[in-house]
């Protein structure tokens, strides 16, 4: 009997051994494909092993996924518990992560004072573990927060069934604050924060805080805004109150070679509270009174920037997605992919990159691209691609989504509560 007993246990002790060293491959995959970006992939094998993993990894890897995708409140949940039960087991740099996490999920809540709490948190504590770049938007960011510290939270107080025409194709008549101005709107995921001129936010009475902050532009140029909020925004049948704005000089958002001028943006804040949206290509906007149901989730965020999952023949690749951009393109990422082909192909040439207010000149490729998004195939041809980045944050993505994709097809949905892009041709 004690035979027996003993075999028993060393079989057990066996067992746990191999459990133990699966976790950990299992724990480190999971992390290195979140090191990454690759959150889709992540979240797969995340689902599918969770009950494995001990509770304290277990909730680490929730509190990564549940932020990833736009699932902010149980992500807070996630890492209160981390903190409050595993302290212990977390070290100064996985704290400097959960933190950082923290934040953009309070900042997506429009909790203002807990967001200026944790960034200065951050700022005061964890600065070594810090690199320049994020210490320098944190230190930007901060102003942000702490102007908007007791301020009411943004809300949607109506959402009824609404069909918008898109001014120009990308242009909304938005109403702020019961004001006679009308404000045409570009309608933009690519923006954190809806963004006016200083002549319509006056226009508007827009109520402004002690606050600034310097924005960077997709050429790295930096311009000083304002940080304003109005107390009302309506368009079609939705209204919201509390909206808040970074206010730019006129000067600022005017393009003089086009002779063209941005009068307002709104941004992922507003678009995203609206929970889902179609865009048609007859230039319609509209926000159905029921979300529309689907068995996939090609949808996370990157703070405040959406990130779509797209396919190329076998590849698997990161996008971002940018209603206001006007064409798809392409990231070093994706030139590492397939550089022995694009050289074959294609002669290097000099591609016109522009931001808001700038342009500059780059070297690249005009290149033929096929994708596959939201169950549906595309080929773009002459689609810029850049052979070298011009902006670190695009280290981790193959390019960034325009509207050249949205217009190709009859119909664009966006969900921000299931998490999915969709396109169809009626």
């Amino acid at each position: 009997m004690k035979w027996f007993i003993k075999v028993f246990a060393l079989v057990l002790l066996s067992t746990a051994c191999q459990t133990s060293e699966e976790n950990q491959y299992l724990v480190k995959d999971l992390e290195d494909l979140l090191d990454r970006k690759q959150v889709f992939q992540a979240q797969r094998i995340f689902l599918k092993e969770k009950e494995n993993l001990p509770e304290v990894d277990r909730l680490m890897f929730s509190s990564h996924l549940e932020n990833s995708f736009n699932h902010s409140a149980s992500s807070n949940t996630s890492i209160n518990r981390l903190i409050d039960n595993y302290s212990d087991q977390i070290d100064p740099k996985q704290m400097c992560d959960l933190l950082q996490l923290k934040l953009q999920n309070h900042v997506r809540l429009f909790e203002y004072e807990q967001s200026a709490q944790v960034n200065n948190d951050l700022l005061k504590n964890y600065s070594n573990l810090l690199d320049s770049t994020t210490l320098a938007d944190l230190g930007n960011t901060l102003n942000i927060w702490s102007g908007l510290s007791g301020q009411a939270a943004q809300r949607v107080i109506k959402k009824e069934h609404s069909k918008i025409e898109l001014i120009g194709g990308s242009r909304i008549k938005t109403n702020l604050n019961n004001s006679d101005t009308v404000v045409n709107m570009t309608f933009d995921t690519g923006a954190n924060i809806s963004v006016l001129i200083e002549s319509l936010a006056d226009a508007t009475n827009l109520e402004y805080m002690d606050a600034s902050v310097g924005v960077t532009g997709i050429l790295g140029n930096e311009t000083m805004a304002k940080v304003a909020i109005a107390s009302s925004m309506k368009f079609g049948n939705i209204e919201l109150e509390n909206v808040v704005f970074l206010v730019f000089p006129d000067s600022a958002l005017y393009y003089e070679a086009a002779n063209f001028q941005i009068y307002g943006i709104m941004g992922y804040p507003v678009i995203s509270a609206l929970g889902e949206i179609h865009r048609t290509t007859d230039n319609y906007l509209i926000i159905p009174s029921e979300p529309t149901k689907t068995n996939y989730a090609n949808l996370a965020m990157e703070f405040l920037t959406p990130v779509v999952e797209v396919f190329n023949e076998q590849d698997t690749m990161l996008f971002t997605f940018d209603t206001g951009a006007g064409k798809t393109l392409l990231y070093e990422k994706y030139y590492q992919r397939a550089e022995e082909s694009i050289k074959a192909k294609y002669e290097k040439t000099n591609l016109v990159i522009g931001g808001v207010g700038a342009v500059q000149n780059y070297e690249g490729y005009l290149i033929d691209f096929l994708l596959q998004i939201g169950g549906m195939s595309l080929d773009l041809d002459s689609t810029k691609l850049l052979s070298k980045n011009i902006d670190p944050e695009h280290d981790f993505y193959d390019g960034n989504l325009g509207q050249d994709v949205i217009g190709a097809f009859d119909k664009m949905i966006l969900n921000f509560e299931d998490m999915f892009v969709a396109f169809s041709n009626n």
